[in-house]
């Protein structure tokens, strides 16, 4: 395939896999996903299966983690810690936890239905739990905080003081925060909060249709 045709490719995989997590990883059972933080108390003891990861996500500045535990009193069993984090400054989009999710449906359809066609790879737990705080605590020099289910998803992720310190997580865009606003943002809060924190001029905002324009623009390489 010509690198023109693969950058094509690429960027359409990207657009189905955004449309995939918002819809919240295609749709998973409502029944399995935690709002009651007692429910993950000892998430953080039970072993780690897998973690993956979009593979372009130190080019796009967008990951999506899927954190997978094993369930102690049942090893057929996963808990799923799934976040959708932006490295570019907004820190964490989305986040949730399920639980009870059948091993077999989730090597077989739920990895399916979080990233769609985007390629993933595997990525060890200390460089997902330091992407994922490294980048909230990003988005909070800037004025943003994540997204309000956070709180419960986190309690899938290792403590953050485990994360490898000497790991290196890209942050911005070439070190300049770029904000990427989606349907449902309130702009003018966010560059509210933004100017406050560094003042205007110091940062980049782009609505979703600038960024599709933009990605079409750019030259394909022969």
């Amino acid at each position: 395939m010509a690198k023109s045709e693969r950058q094509r490719q690429a960027k359409l995989a990207r657009k189905r896999q955004k449309k995939a997590v918002r819809t919240r990883g295609g749709g998973g059972k409502a029944t399995r996903r935690v709002l009651n933080p007692m429910v993950l108390s000892e998430a953080r003891t039970h072993p780690i299966r897998d973690v993956r990861v979009n593979t372009d996500w130190r080019e796009s500045g967008e990951a999506t983690i899927v954190f997978a535990r094993e369930v102690k009193a049942a090893r057929s069993a996963l808990t799923l810690g799934i976040y959708v984090v932006d490295l570019w400054g907004r820190g964490v989009r989305d986040a949730w936890a399920e639980v009870d999710v059948p091993v077999q449906e989730y090597e077989r359809e739920r990895l399916q239905k979080v990233y769609g066609e985007a390629a993933t790879e595997a990525l060890a737990p200390e460089v997902a739990t330091a992407l994922v705080y490294r980048a909230v605590e990003y988005a909070s020099s800037l004025g943003l905080a994540p997204a309000p289910e956070f709180g419960v998803a986190r309690m899938v992720l290792p403590a953050p003081d485990r994360a490898e310190a000497a790991v290196e997580i890209p942050l911005g865009r070439e070190g300049r925060p770029v904000i990427r606003l989606r349907e449902d943002d309130d702009e003018a809060k966010v560059v509210a909060a933004l100017d406050a924190k560094i003042g205007t001029g110091n940062y980049e905002i782009h609505t979703e249709e600038e960024e599709a324009e933009a990605e079409a623009d750019e030259p394909e390489l022969a």
